[in-house]
């Protein structure tokens, strides 16, 4: 029996929305606070006008301190979800200052909340309809110019499951039920749409005119533009639907064929009198239309890159030679974190991931093993005799890496180490390729799949429910992160909990003995526990004037224990 469509379609978003409904309740935390809380883009006091002059956290995009992200849809966006839903902001202090800034209520986290969950339930629903797209525009090129009845349907069940598996990936956690990302959300919607338009133009190039064709290239263009606006990501779009143009028009891929599929394939890509004009002139739209966005950006953020210090990414000030041992190793974390995303965190500083000194390291063997499984997989979907296999396969390869590629600090390093919620779009490709595998099994193992990966992303959810518990999972995870134990000691701290906090400063700085942050919050600790003098003499102490790389922030130490001197005057003494 068929079953329509829209009522797969229906059943994929309520799947999706219902595995994240549990986070409408949770609060603003960790970058959500600066980014939208205290955003004076989103809270309305800067003009529309600024916020296209600003980076996505509110400052000038031309400062040398700016994250250079220029996300100016996203920013708009979280303003009209404000203007519509402010009000009283439950969980936050609103402080005096607050007040005085934003002449208004603070936003409400369950309209942010929600909207990201509506927003993923969306883009589920176009998984299916992009990655049934792509199998079709790959299908000539592994040598089969129609598909029977029953492979259509198969083909449809596979979209219908890679569906499915993006919505019940854990990966996601860290983009859907954390507000500030809902710029990955908001993004890969046109990302996929300008996919969904390039796979239609390449499937109808032979029915339609040129300048139809030429015109719904320009579309693709638009909406990757759209997307890039959102998050820097979706500029990807105008790569991959240049490579299907490319793989459709050359025969690339009938040379990994066996012999005697060489000519099926080459046939089956060139039909008679199959028009190539027409391909050359959207190739030459999408590349122009690329480097014109790329160069107007560039403009806008002055060609800088994005400013780096040592406790986000220290593997940027590592040598060259450790550079590369480490980005090869964060690379099988992405891949690995992509087909077994048990591990999660909201944070990857310092030293969470210690970078790698030597090639003499079991994480290098590791991350060597995982891209020879990852060659091998390539070319078992290159060379496999089943066909649907093949095109699955080949277009999940596509959408994985071609997405990933700004993460792998190939052409550029990234201001992060690891940041699962940038896994969000290329865990398309992994879905895609997943798919065929998971329809061919059992169905109770099929079912025991989905069942793991949602019972895992309700669970994460729950981390994400309060500052506190973000930081108390981080710090679970990956206990050897210097920046999660301090902000889970600031937390511990906030709730009085001194003697907790401090254990936490204590081991930010057993991890990082030079984190001044970490230093100044322990002393201030002991100052309330009523131990000024050890905190006096611990700010004070000439091994700390070793510690700290920067000298201003030992002084800045020194005129914090004088300020407690001064309150105290038992201390003088000292």
């Amino acid at each position: 029996m068929r079953v329509p469509c829209r009522s797969v379609d229906g059943f994929v978003f309520l799947f999706a929305f219902a595995l994240y409904a549990n986070t409408v309740g949770n609060d603003f935390v960790y970058d959500d606070r600066a980014a939208i809380v205290g955003n004076p883009d989103v809270q309305g006091v800067a003009s529309i006008r600024d916020v296209f002059q600003h980076d996505f956290w509110g400052a000038m995009i031309s400062d040398e301190n700016s994250h250079k992200s220029y996300r100016p849809l996203t920013v708009l966006t979280f303003r009209l979800i404000r203007f519509l839903t402010r009000g009283a902001c439950p969980g936050l202090p609103r402080t005096p200052a607050d007040q005085e800034l934003f002449d208004a209520s603070l936003p409400t986290p369950a309209a942010f909340h929600f909207t990201n969950a509506l927003l993923h339930a969306m883009c589920c629903v176009l998984v299916r309809i992009v990655a049934v797209a792509v199998m079709k525009t790959l299908r000539e090129p592994v040598g089969c110019r129609t598909w029977s009845a029953r492979t259509e349907c198969k083909v449809k069940r596979t979209g219908f499951l890679a569906a499915l598996l993006f919505a019940a990936h854990p990966i996601h956690t860290d983009a859907v039920a954390s507000a500030v990302s809902l710029a990955e959300m908001l993004a890969f919607i046109p990302y996929t749409t300008a996919l969904l338009i390039a796979s239609t133009v390449i499937l109808r190039s032979q029915r339609t005119s040129w300048i139809a064709d030429s015109a719904r290239a320009v579309g693709v263009a638009t909406f990757a533009a759209a997307a890039t606006l959102c998050k820097e990501i979706g500029f990807m779009a105008l790569p991959i639907a240049a490579g299907l143009e490319i793989v459709r028009a050359v025969p690339i891929l009938s040379i990994f064929r066996r012999q005697n599929e060489i000519k099926v394939a080459a046939a089956a890509v060139r039909p008679p009198h199959a028009p190539q004009r027409p391909v050359v002139l959207r190739l030459f739209l999408l590349l122009a239309c690329a480097g014109l966005f790329w160069s107007w950006r560039a403009a806008i953020v002055q060609r800088t890159t994005p400013s780096m210090d040592h406790i986000h990414n220290p593997i940027y000030f590592a040598t060259k030679y450790e550079k590369i041992l480490s980005y090869v190793y964060i690379h099988a974390m992405y891949v690995w974190k992509s087909i077994v995303p048990m591990y999660l965190s909201a944070d990857y500083s310092f030293s969470a991931i210690p970078v790698l000194r030597t090639a003499v390291d079991f994480r290098f063997f590791a991350a060597l093993a995982t891209i020879g499984a990852e060659v091998a997989i390539a070319a078992y979907f290159f060379t496999t005799k089943h066909r649907r296999l093949a095109c699955a396969g080949l277009a999940g390869l596509l959408l994985f890496y071609a997405p990933y590629f700004p993460l792998s600090n190939v052409a550029f390093e990234v201001s992060t180490v690891v940041a699962e919620r940038s896994l969000y779009a290329p865990s398309l490709g992994v879905c895609v390729a997943a798919a065929p595998f998971v329809a061919a099994a059992a169905p109770a193992a099929s079912a025991a799949v989905l069942i793991a990966a949602s019972a895992r992303t309700i669970t994460r959810n729950t981390d994400w429910r309060t500052q506190f518990s973000i930081f108390q999972a981080a710090v679970r995870t990956y206990p050897l992160n210097a920046k999660a134990q301090l902000n889970y000691g600031s937390e511990l701290d906030g709730r009085g909990d001194l003697d907790g906090a401090l254990r936490a400063y204590a081991a930010a700085l057993e991890i990082k003995p030079d984190y001044f942050k970490a230093a100044n919050n322990y002393a201030a600790v002991l100052h309330r526990l009523g131990r000024t003098v050890e905190g006096f003499d611990f700010l004070r102490h000439p091994v700390n004037a070793e510690r700290f790389q920067n000298m201003s922030e030992y002084y800045y130490a020194a005129g914090h224990a004088a300020q407690m001197v001064k309150r105290y005057p038992e201390a003088a003494e000292l």
